[in-house]
Formats: structure tokens, sequence, C-alpha cells
């Protein structure tokens, strides 16, 4: 592309109910906007600074609705039947679509890539980066916090930039790799999506500020200063502060806000407090939190609840999960008992099943060389009521849903997304050549395996292929 299309800070004043005032730009300074910025000066309200107000708004209620009981999933029964999953069983049709990556020429989408950050003394790296991909209606967004975040159509038409970074860094198609310069490192971005809306956050020089937008009408409806934590979408009028953290958090684990900040709802943190002890260090669990068909779901990281936000102040149980004497417990991880106990690391869900991977012992690199961590599957069957255990003993990197439909290809369950009724997942070149070298290739059948050679050889090398299945609606 030859414009940058990116989102400046732009220090506008529009009448709102708590503070602002209201600023109009010269037609001849709009016409020097680009298309996003216009969006923003021309129809986003503007809020410069945030007073909210005292006091909470709504007392927390946690129920269990009498016409939809929360499915229990108890891991302690030894006659769990074992079956193999095939998507088959569960969707109907299957679609791929090609996003190109904008500026080519600056990066390229991210597929279990490294980053090292380089300091003035020193350097930290991470590995299995990946591309952040969000289906939204008609529209699909992909990116990343370093190198932004891009709006495609159903198509995969490029259509604008939402985000992207004032300073490009050094990424390397060939090897995998983005390589960034911390002095260089000014902005970077984070983005929350909740049925056809999205929550972008994004940090610049240490301040920050959030845009709530909708990807389906192309608009941005407001802008704001960033407040400092993790923000989640919990409808197009409020957003989930997650709180939680079991070193500092004692009695809050998180909060609805309007726009404004206006604290609508405290939810109460019912985990053990913490017992702090010498020459112990924190290793967290995986929260679960994503967008299930427009509503908001999440667990607390040693928790056996998984919950949907109902309402701004009303928390419906939805799934309980026993693990008897494996479940692993806040003190648990706190001082590394990890041995003989079970810690949720991949929960996937849609209308149709629940697909979950659970570890025990730590996952490590060293860990897994070694084989002193295991990986257990299960997947729950809505329509049959029914938990299986999946008959795989593979790391999760390799686990592969079986996909028998025409012309489908194996997903990874470890990487894949829901919104409820579309499953779907990305693969970078580099992914499928990882795939195809793998001793895994050699289980596909020969329809499969040339299948994915063509799909590799046609994709870019700084390109994402979108992999996208409608689930049935009968089940």
């Amino acid at each position: 592309m030859k414009q940058i299309l990116c989102i400046l800070f732009i220090t506008l004043f529009f009448s709102c109910s708590n503070s602002g005032k209201k600023q109009r730009l010269a037609p001849k300074e709009i016409e020097n906007q680009s298309f996003i910025e216009q969006k923003i000066l021309i129809g986003t309200t503007v809020l410069d600074t945030i007073i909210p107000r005292e006091g909470v708004k709504y007392k927390e209620v946690r129920f269990t609705n009498p016409l939809s009981l929360p499915i229990k999933l108890d891991f302690t029964r030894t006659d769990i039947p074992e079956k193999e999953f095939d998507l088959k069983d569960y969707c109907s049709s299957i679609q791929y679509i090609t996003l190109k990556f904008p500026y080519p020429d600056k990066g390229g989408f991210l597929g279990e890539s490294k980053i090292s950050i380089l300091y003035e003394q020193g350097s930290t790296s991470m590995r299995g980066y990946g591309a952040d991909i969000r289906l939204l209606g008609d529209k699909i967004i992909a990116g990343d916090r370093y190198q932004g975040y891009y709006l495609y159509d159903k198509d995969g038409n490029y259509i604008r930039s939402l985000i992207s970074p004032d300073n490009w860094h050094d990424y390397n198609a060939r090897s995998n790799k983005l390589t960034i310069e911390q002095k260089s490192l000014n902005k970077d971005f984070g983005i929350s999506t909740l049925g056809d809306n999205y929550l972008l956050s994004v940090k610049k020089d240490g301040k920050g500020t959030m845009y709530f937008g909708n990807a389906v009408k192309d608009e941005v409806y407001l802008q704001r200063p960033y407040y400092n934590g993790t923000g989640y979408l919990a409808s197009n009028t409020s957003y989930l502060k997650y709180n939680y953290h079991p070193e500092y958090s004692r009695q809050i684990l998180a909060q609805t806000l309007s726009l404004e900040d206006e604290i609508l709802c405290k939810f109460s943190n019912n985990n053990p407090v913490l017992v702090k002890q010498e020459n112990t260090g924190y290793y967290p669990q995986n929260k679960i939190i994503y967008d299930y068909d427009g509503v908001l779901t999440f667990r607390q990281q040693y928790n056996d609840t998984i919950f949907r936000l109902k309402s701004d102040h009303e928390l419906e149980a939805a799934y309980i999960l026993n693990f008897g004497d494996k479940r692993q417990g806040v003190q648990d991880g706190y001082v590394g008992r990890h041995d003989g106990k079970y810690a949720p690391d991949t929960w996937l869900e849609t209308q149709n099943f629940v697909w979950f991977l659970f570890t025990e012992g730590r996952d490590t690199p060293a860990a897994r060389e070694m084989g002193t961590v295991k990986f257990f599957y299960y997947f729950y069957d809505k329509k049959e009521k029914q938990l299986y255990k999946q008959p795989t003993s593979d790391f999760p990197e390799t686990v592969l849903m079986k996909n028998t439909l025409e012309n489908g290809l194996p997903m990874r369950g470890y990487f894949a997304i829901s919104n409820g009724k579309t499953l779907y997942e990305g693969f970078t070149k580099n992914q499928l050549q990882l795939l195809i070298k793998h001793p895994v290739f050699n289980r596909f059948t020969l329809e499969e395996q040339e299948r994915m050679k063509t799909h590799c050889e046609a994709l870019g090398e700084r390109d994402l292929l979108l992999i996208l299945l409608t689930l049935n609606a009968n089940n």
C-alpha cells in the first residue's frame, strides 16, 4: 500500500457528560487526514479526560439458570469413553481465504515466530508468537501487538489499517523472526472483540488510548484515555477489567465499567487467599476468556467454574470442572506443586462441542524434552451430552483435529478459534512448512498431503491462510 493508515493521537474536545469542549477542524485539515483518521475526526466521541462517578452502580449476582443448568464435567471418572474427534461430525463446509499483509516491505503475519527485544544491555526473547485473528460478522481483523491490526472483508480483500506502528521492526520471513530494538518500541497494541464490536488499546510513550469500534459498520464510536490493566469488551457500552492475580488480588476478581469508567459492578474473588512464603515463586495458570456468540465467557485461574457475563452485573455458571484431588489450587501453583495436578491449558467452545487440553506437571521446553509433563485431551459433545477422552499423546503444537470434510485439512486445536458458530484458524507459510516436515505429516492421506503442499506453495511468505469451517446448525 502507498499510504500507511494509522490512528494518530489527537487532542480533541467534544461535549460529554463529564467534561470537554467542542472543536472542529477546518475542511483542509480534514482532507489531509487518512480515511480512518477522518472517521475519528468527524464521527467519533472523543473523551480527553475520564472522571468516573463514585460508588458502584449494581450489586453482583451469580446464578444458575434452572432451564439451562451448568454442565458438570467430571474428570475423576474412570469410565470416560475414548473417541477420535472428527470435524466432519460437527461442520458442514470449509472455506480458504488468503489474507495478504498490507505492508510486505515492512513486516508480515507472525506464525509461531520468535521475537527478540534488544536492550542497551542484554535482550529478551519469546517463542511461539502468532497472529491474532478475529472474525466479526462479515469482517476479519488480523495482526499483532507489534505490527498493528488490519481490517479485511469476508473474502480477504484488504480494507484498511486499524492501527500500525510508527517505527516498523525488523521482520525476517525466512527465519520467522521479529527483532525489536527497545528504544524504538514506542507503541504497542491490544485488542478485544465481542460480536461485531472491538476494543483497540494503544500504548504510546507511556500513555494510552482506547478505541471502541464496530467492524461491520466500519466505525470508531469512542476514543478515550487508556487505563492501566487488561480490558475486555462486555457489551458495546461497557467493558470488563480483569483484576485477578493470586499474589495481589484478595477481594476483587473483576469489575465492569461504563465507557466513561463508572463502576457498574465489582465481582468478588472466591478463591482462597494466597499464603506467601519465602523462596517461592508464582507460576500462573492460563486464564480462559473468550467471546461465545456475543457473550463474554471466562474462567478464573484455579477456579472450577466457567461463567458467562449475562449483563453488567450478572454471572451465569456455564460449566463446572471436577478434577478431584488432581485439582491444582492457588497455593499449589505458588509453591510450584504441579506433579499429579491438572492445569487447564486450552478451552475451545463452539455451539456443538467443547475441545480442551489439560496438562499434568509444569509445561516448559525442558519438561517436554524430558517427558515430565503430560497432556490430556478431551471433548464434550453438546448434542449427545457426553464427555470423551481423545486417544492421543502428542504435544499440543502437533495435536490435530481430524477433518474428513471434502477438501478439508486438519486443524490444530491448540490454535483454533471460535465465535460459537464458526471455527477458524490461520496458517503462515512457515507454519505449513513446519507441519509438512513434521513426522505427523505421514499420518495424513496422500490427498491431504498434496492439498497442504499446494496451499503452502501458493501462500506468500508474509501472508496468512485462513481456514473457516461453518458449524452444523442442527446439533
